[in-house]
């Protein structure tokens, strides 16, 4: 069986599943390229469903459908380094 090929964050499209580094789940909610993406709050542990801005560098894995298999998010060395000042300051 083959790996799932790395995804860099700009090729998650609306509507992709995505999870955090701390297991949570959101819908992207947006077509948009960069490091703040919109998403829905829709999946998993949350209560309720919201739109919010996320930090993207906080993704570890995505998938296009719920039946899909989980692919990784491969960071750019650019975002690695802000991973790590946003993991430092809390925010992610």
């Amino acid at each position: 069986m083959t790996q799932p090929q790395p995804l860099k964050t700009n090729d998650i499209k609306k509507g992709w599943i995505v999870r955090d580094i701390r297991n949570l789940e959101y819908t992207v909610a947006d077509n948009q390229r960069g490091d703040i993406r919109m998403v829905n709050t829709n999946r998993g542990f949350h209560p309720f469903q919201e739109l919010g801005s996320m930090y993207a560098v906080a993704w570890k894995e995505a998938k296009p459908t719920e039946d899909a298999p989980w692919q990784p998010v491969e960071l750019t060395p650019k975002q690695i380094k802000s991973r790590k000042e946003l993991a430092a300051t809390g925010m992610i």
